[in-house]
């Protein structure tokens, strides 16, 4: 199954985000090991290019190991995120 999960910073997150950069990543590797799939993933961005938040779709089993997934990236577990919204995903086109 598909997955968009769509991830919005605090105000007030830039500076954290970019002290737990380099852990987020890291942790993103791990997708593969946790039967889940990147299909792409990125920052959303502010009109002057700071982030704004995170997006990312993700093929896995069920929604469950997406939010498993998700509540132990680095900057769920460090406060960064504001919300993040999870949703199937069917895909229409090629």
């Amino acid at each position: 199954m598909l997955f968009i999960v769509h991830c919005l910073d605090r105000k007030d997150a830039l500076a954290k985000r970019k002290e737990h950069y380099e852990a987020h990543r890291a942790y993103i590797g791990t997708a593969s090991s946790k039967r889940i799939a990147m299909v792409m993933n990125g920052p959303l961005v502010h009109e002057n290019n700071d982030s704004a938040g995170s997006c990312y779709l993700m093929e896995a089993p069920d929604l469950a190991t997406v939010k498993a997934f998700v509540a132990a990236d680095p900057f769920t577990t460090n406060n960064i995120f504001e919300t993040v919204n999870i949703h199937s995903y069917l895909r229409r086109a090629p």
